[in-house]
């Protein structure tokens, strides 16, 4: 009889302790909310700050690109060289610039598209397939 009291009493301790959890548990999942509504707020603006600033940046690049090619051109005019053959130089310049970035841009290709785990998974196909 001692021992079915001490189950009641334990069952009680038990149930009060899970229904005073209930509020704090709502308590918690309410902070996490909030928090996570604040985070993603405080992405957004972080988001829009980093496409202006990259968008002047952009502006500036480019800009600062035009000017390079103008003092180069004078430079070039400097030396007494033709009009058409400064440009064409220039043209030049920027075409095996051009194919440089290319040939970096699809060389860093080849890493952002997991070629490890693409590896790892033509195996597994492989072992599958036999």
């Amino acid at each position: 009889m001692a021992s079915t009291t001490k189950k009641k009493s334990m069952l009680g301790k038990t149930m009060l302790n899970l229904i005073l959890l209930i509020p704090t548990f709502f308590t918690v999942l309410n902070k996490i909310t909030t928090l996570i509504e604040f985070e993603a707020r405080l992405a957004t603006k972080n988001l829009t700050r980093l496409i202006v600033l990259s968008v002047v940046f952009g502006a500036l690049l480019i800009t600062s690109w035009i000017i390079l090619l103008f003092i180069l051109f004078n430079y070039f005019q400097s030396l007494l060289w033709s009009v058409l053959f400064s440009l064409c130089v220039i043209f030049l310049l920027n075409i095996a610039l051009l194919i440089i970035v290319s040939l970096c841009l699809a060389n860093i290709k080849k890493n952002v598209l997991f070629p490890e785990i693409r590896h790892q998974l033509h195996l597994l196909s492989t072992l599958f397939r036999d």
